[in-house]
């Protein structure tokens, strides 16, 4: 942070020592369980990364250099998926990777050099995952007012499918979606047996 930008918030230069010396006893989730909210959305395959960055914390100022170091080392790993034709594990290391270079922004308080490229880092490997994803997800501009935008993602349903029961007398028939738990029920027209 700049000196100038330290200045406009003295306490937190005053009392920077006490939260050092408190994440050096206790660790980076002093007061809340930052790791696990953050990496929470990307699964079981990102408690590697956020618990390294946990453990190489000593200190507030080495926050955003662990978070962007174990987003870029993600990164490099999604693209070599990629390379391989790993869709799915490339897919799923960039959306890590964003995870890590948002979190990386956080200790940040202000707009620099560092926070623009961590937030350009972040898009982008958002991107990626999301044109490797197996449905739609489309970057829109939501009206602010005064001419400005917020910028979004649109998450798209896969198109439609036409489903095969096995015989017309099927009552309800389940699909799961890739690497999800989530499911769909279609009831059958009938309710009739058939005899074998």
């Amino acid at each position: 942070m700049r000196a100038k930008t330290e200045q406009k918030v003295k306490r937190w230069k005053d009392q920077r020592w006490l939260i050092d010396s408190v994440i050096q006893a206790v660790g980076m989730e002093w007061d809340q369980p930052r790791l696990n909210y953050t990496m929470y959305p990307a699964g079981p395959d990102a408690i590697g990364d956020f618990r390294t960055v946990g453990t190489r914390v000593r200190k507030f100022a080495d926050m955003h250099r662990e978070f962007a170091a174990a987003a870029h080392r993600r990164e490099v790993k999604a693209l070599n998926f990629e390379k391989q034709g790993r869709n799915i594990s490339a897919r799923e290391s960039y959306f890590i990777a964003s995870l890590l270079y948002s979190a990386a922004r956080w200790p940040i308080f202000e707009s620099n050099a560092k926070s623009i490229d961590y937030n350009a880092r972040m898009v982008a490997c958002y991107d990626k995952f999301a044109g490797l994803m197996n449905r739609p997800i489309e970057r829109v501009e939501v009206p602010f007012g005064n001419g400005k935008t917020l910028p979004g993602y649109l998450h798209l349903p896969r198109a439609p499918k036409p489903v095969a029961t096995p015989t017309m007398f099927c009552s309800a028939m389940k699909h799961s979606t890739e690497r999800s738990g989530k499911m769909w029920l279609l009831r059958g027209p009938t309710r009739r047996k058939k005899k074998f």
